[in-house]
């Protein structure tokens, strides 16, 4: 079973890709035979009819929590054979609309016939208050309870709310999550980076994912560039994880920087495969 991280640059932003190169990108996954593609900067209008016909697609709706972003965010694609549906009883965990639309959940049938939780993430690279302002939900935690989620020593960023609402909604299940993370072991090489001080914060969210149970597919190897931003180090911002047990039936996870990726995007697609006989 083939898992493709892949950040598409369809968000409505400058520098955003337009509808063909946005195909070009579909292609890519096609080409690298995805079973499963996790797909950030989704743009839904420039989703081609072929992509619906060789994947199911579960991208945001409305009328799950109603603050789906406008036209574009996070999408799961995944053939036929594995029965990918929306994630049942989405709506009875409400701190998930939160990160609704940069988050979309779904749920597979396994090879060896059991379940498991699947979601593409894409973490904004802000502090918290910033984010929940931006998402229209300025009051909803304390300053305390923002606190909480933060590291040891840092401030709360985004990428904490985004860990701990999906680690509770995973805890006890098997689960494969992966996107665009807005993070890098490399960000711990610049003091001045994200204005954050001395301790290895960003390292530290893969020590907190792993003591959380989850295991990360690219975890043994260096990092490898995924964000392809010539003027920045070589950051590896696009991570899978999965729990333990599907970690067991990990083959493979590198990052496809092919000549042809550069067109399409500032990312390329981290590629993770299980075998499951």
């Amino acid at each position: 079973m083939r898992v493709i991280n892949f950040n598409i640059k369809g968000a409505k932003v400058p520098g955003r890709k337009g509808y063909a190169t946005q195909e070009r990108s579909w292609h890519l996954l096609a080409a690298y035979n995805a079973d499963i593609a996790l797909v950030q900067e989704v743009e839904a209008k420039a989703i081609p009819d072929w992509v619906r016909q060789r994947w199911t697609i579960i991208k945001s709706e409305q009328d799950v929590f109603g603050n789906a972003m406008a036209g574009w965010g996070s999408v799961i694609a995944a053939r036929p054979q594995l029965n990918l549906r929306v994630l049942p009883n989405l709506k009875n965990y409400q701190n998930l609309r939160l990160l609704y639309d940069y988050v979309v959940f779904g749920e597979i049938d396994l090879p060896n016939d059991s379940k498991a939780l699947v979601a593409s993430v894409h973490t904004p690279a802000v502090k918290l208050q910033q984010y929940l302002e931006q998402m229209g939900y300025p009051d909803i935690f304390t300053s305390d309870e923002m606190a909480s989620m933060a590291q040891v020593g840092d401030l709360p960023w985004a990428l904490d709310l985004f860990f701990v609402e999906l680690a509770q909604l995973v805890k006890g299940h098997r689960f494969i999550i992966g996107g665009d993370w807005n993070n890098s072991r490399l960000f711990d090489l610049d003091r001045n980076l994200r204005k954050r001080g001395q301790p290895p914060f960003a390292t530290m969210f893969f020590t907190r994912a792993q003591d959380a149970g989850w295991c990360e597919c690219h975890g043994l190897k260096n990092e490898e560039r995924s964000y392809l931003n010539p003027r920045s180090r070589p950051h590896q911002l696009d991570h899978l994880f999965c729990d333990k047990v599907t970690y067991e039936k990990l083959d493979d996870c590198s990052v496809r920087a092919d000549w042809v990726v550069f067109e399409l995007s500032d990312h390329a697609p981290l590629v993770t495969d299980f075998k499951w006989l």
